[in-house]
């Protein structure tokens, strides 16, 4: 997607100051056009705890991909 000059000019400024800059300014327009809310700009390699109830979660068991996740999710959902 093409940048809106607001959010280029944004990019252009956190530039000028450091990398962590740029990641939040980027997460803010991903956030932004996606409707989500990322709350990090860093991963680390842990694993993280899935939990689930309701119909389907007999799918959400022991360690899984994170693709995994979103695939089950989908397919859950899916008419």
């Amino acid at each position: 997607f093409n940048l809106q000059k607001k959010e280029l000019d944004a990019l252009v400024a956190a530039h000028s100051i450091n990398e962590d800059a740029i990641a939040w300014v980027i997460k803010g327009v991903i956030n932004t056009r996606s409707s989500t809310g990322w709350t990090t700009v860093k991963h680390t390699a842990l694993d993280v705890p899935v939990m689930a109830f309701g119909v389907g979660s007999e799918r959400f068991r022991g360690v899984m991909e994170n693709t995994y996740i979103g695939q089950t999710l989908h397919a859950l959902v899916k008419p």
